[in-house]
């Protein structure tokens, strides 16, 4: 878990089994979540995650992961965008 630099936001990195993780976003105001993505999730996948990071400004992140030795990156923002 992780308090965002500009102290307005938690960010967890939860992992369900080996082949799918969350990545959940609270406000720390109204502890309301505004974020939420699943890594993974299908039965070929096998993914290691540790955890998030974020520019100076506390507004913009990524995280990094490998499935099935393949290294990907996912770079999100502050509210839950649509899956691809």
């Amino acid at each position: 878990m992780i308090i965002t630099y500009d102290s307005s936001r938690a960010i967890t990195v939860t992992k369900k089994d080996d082949q799918t993780f969350f990545v959940k976003m609270y406000d720390l105001n109204t502890y309301q979540l505004t974020f939420e993505e699943k890594i993974g999730g299908n039965e070929n996948d096998y993914i290691k995650t540790k955890e998030v990071e974020q520019n100076s400004a506390g507004d913009f992140y990524a995280i990094v992961y490998i499935n099935d030795g393949v290294f990907k990156m996912r770079t999100f923002g502050k509210v839950t965008r649509d899956q691809w």
